[in-house]
């Protein structure tokens, strides 16, 4: 008898590739972008020093970034339409540790590369670099609009998983909300906007039978 391959369900941005650095860059010399915005006001090598980066900054980084991008203005589009239309922005970008990983680990399973996209804006560039390092793999790629439940999804049509990874945590909590009477895996890469939500929900679990894990997402 043959064993069923397993189901793993992957998110994409910060989880097997590190895009943050290069989409907070991008932002922050877009024209039009950085000119209409005081929340951005970021020093360059605070971006690229990877110490300052995982620590401290990466989560003041984010939160005025996102508070920016939230904004509905001309900027907002401008960038997003940017980002879309960038048909390279993944091409030189590396695999993290735990993408690497994958490579190897995920011979013999079933990969579902599962991913938010930005109002509706697909980066064409990012189904490319899946298939340049997972192609020969079994695996699937998978958009969702950013309104939409992953967890809502993979209840619909990935209730048999085996793993779940994510690195957002609205995101982790919604799938182990659903499946956490199940021996199932969850695992995110630890990041300064995470941890302490994820293990301060985790204590509110009790009798469940799905496995928490995080790990270093550093390369």
């Amino acid at each position: 008898m043959f064993n069923k391959p397993k189901v793993q369900i992957i998110d994409i941005d910060d989880t097997i590739v590190y895009i943050s650095p290069k989409w907070i860059l991008s932002a922050m010399t877009h024209p039009g972008v950085l000119k209409r915005t005081k929340n951005l006001n970021i020093p360059l090598e605070s971006v690229y020093d990877e110490k300052l980066f995982y620590a401290e900054v990466y989560s003041r980084i984010n939160y005025d970034l996102t508070k920016f991008l939230e904004v509905r203005d001309i900027a907002k589009t401008l960038f997003f339409k940017a980002y879309a239309e960038d048909g390279q922005f993944y091409d030189n970008l590396p695999l993290s540790s735990f993408g690497a990983s994958l490579v190897s680990g995920g011979v013999g399973n079933k990969l579902i590369f599962l991913t938010h996209v930005i109002d509706g804006l697909c980066n064409q560039s990012k189904e490319k670099w899946v298939k340049k390092h997972f192609g020969a793999l079994d695996y699937e790629y998978v958009e969702l609009p950013i309104s939409e439940s992953k967890g809502e999804f993979i209840a619909k049509n990935y209730g048999d998983f085996d793993t779940f990874v994510d690195d957002n945590p609205s995101c982790l909590i919604d799938v182990i909300e659903r499946f956490k009477d199940q021996p199932k895996y969850v695992a995110y890469p630890s990041y300064g906007y995470n941890v302490a939500v994820i293990e301060e929900y985790a204590k509110t679990l009790q009798d469940a039978k799905i496995t928490i894990r995080s790990f270093d997402p550093r390369w």
